[in-house]
């Protein structure tokens, strides 16, 4: 039992360490897929740090780690995020939408760009759940996120997500 609280105790600790230590790279451009490829592993160290980072806290770190990771994915050929916001309004929210791209993201990073929609999605949406529950009083309540939560605690998500793709 000590041991593992003792290597769980080391995985928290390494996490906080590696999101902590993320710097946004300066003078970044996206014209060619080497500039996006030069720039896969900053995206990665990105998306985990805005993803595990409380809402409320180095606000003007978070604010540029949103601008490279758009300006990253804006252009992004490789990078097509499915966003419906009719029939996903929780994208309509900054910060959940930011997340939900961020996820997709990284998903295609790890996946060499090899866009599953049915998967992502539910990825994605899984990721917005668990940050709006960690932050929930930082955040807006985000329009239509409730739903995909009861789903959630149902038991329900997947099905739940694939009948709105």
């Amino acid at each position: 039992m000590k041991k593992i609280t003792l290597l769980i105790t080391l995985v928290i600790s390494s996490v906080l360490t590696y999101s902590q230590s993320f710097e946004i790279p300066k003078n970044y451009e996206f014209k060619t897929e080497a500039d996006y490829d030069k720039y896969e592993s900053d995206i990665l160290a990105c998306v985990d740090w805005l993803m595990t980072s409380p809402i409320h806290k180095e606000v003007r770190k978070r604010d540029k780690a949103v601008s490279f990771l758009a300006a990253y994915s804006r252009d992004n050929d490789r990078v097509n995020p499915y966003l419906d916001k009719k029939e996903f309004p929780f994208l309509l929210n900054g910060e959940l939408g930011v997340i939900y791209i961020a996820s997709w993201t990284k998903s295609c990073l790890t996946q060499n760009y090899v866009n599953n929609k049915e998967e992502f999605t539910l990825r994605a949406t899984n990721q917005v759940i668990e940050y709006y529950l960690a932050n929930q009083s930082k955040i807006k309540k985000g329009k239509g996120i409730q739903l995909f939560v009861d789903q959630k605690n149902q038991g329900n998500l997947a099905s739940f997500v694939n009948s709105k793709l």
